[in-house]
């Protein structure tokens, strides 16, 4: 039983997904479906048996990705839902910038410093470009990508405590969950590109996953 509780949440997660990438034209359907993903990734991650620590930053992350999933959502009946939904986001980077630190700190080198270079430039660009569109929004703009670069950062760090195939997951986990949010940056501050829409949605239902799974697979006990 404890087996497919665990595997039946995962296959709802992408059922879920599925519903959502592919009927989101539906408003209803478009915002339950949104808000259904990560409960669902959050009961296959209590179904597995990790370590407690990890457990419960995940459960941290997911949860306030789940608050920013739900005020995104709502947007519409109130714009200020966007910052509040860009600060619930923040926090969930946190938890996981968290998560890949944690039993390792706060390093410097010539090769990290070489490895987030790219991710640095990604966002220097990103704000030079949005900012003039972004008006009150771009302070609140520029504390996300600087969160966005230490979430970067935190995960080539994290390669020392990582199996090479799990830090492969985690790492293109983590670039999926950029590339989402840097789409909706470029989205709402710099040009609308309607396929985006489903772009966006799909690297972030795909990121969430691999973060968890990356997790899941090094630190199973």
């Amino acid at each position: 039983m404890h087996f497919e509780k665990k595997h039946l949440f995962l296959v709802l997660y992408f059922i879920i997904a599925a519903v959502h990438l592919f009927m989101g034209q539906m408003p209803e359907v478009s915002f339950l479906s949104k808000i259904a993903l990560i409960p669902a990734l959050a009961a296959w991650l209590w179904f597995n048996d990790i370590d407690k620590a990890y457990k419960k930053l995940l459960f941290l992350a997911l949860f306030f990705s789940w608050i920013g999933d739900l005020l995104l959502g709502l947007q519409s009946i109130n714009s200020n839902f966007f910052i509040f939904g860009l600060l619930a986001f923040l926090s969930a980077h946190c938890f996981y910038i968290s998560l890949n630190l944690k039993n390792i700190g706060f390093k410097i080198s010539i090769p990290i410093i070489l490895a987030t270079l790219p991710m640095l430039g990604w966002a220097a660009y990103l704000l030079k470009m949005s900012h003039e569109k972004a008006g009150g929004f771009f302070i609140p703009i520029i504390a996300y990508a600087f969160i966005l670069c230490m979430l970067y950062y935190s995960t080539i760090i994290a390669r020392e405590k990582f199996s090479r195939m799990n830090w492969a997951i985690l790492f293109y986990g983590v670039v999926l969950f950029i590339s989402s949010d840097s789409m909706i940056a470029i989205n709402k501050f710099i040009v609308k590109m309607p396929f985006f829409d489903f772009a966006i949605m799909f690297t972030y239902i795909i990121a969430q996953f691999m973060i968890v799974f990356s997790y899941l697979r090094n630190f199973k006990r």
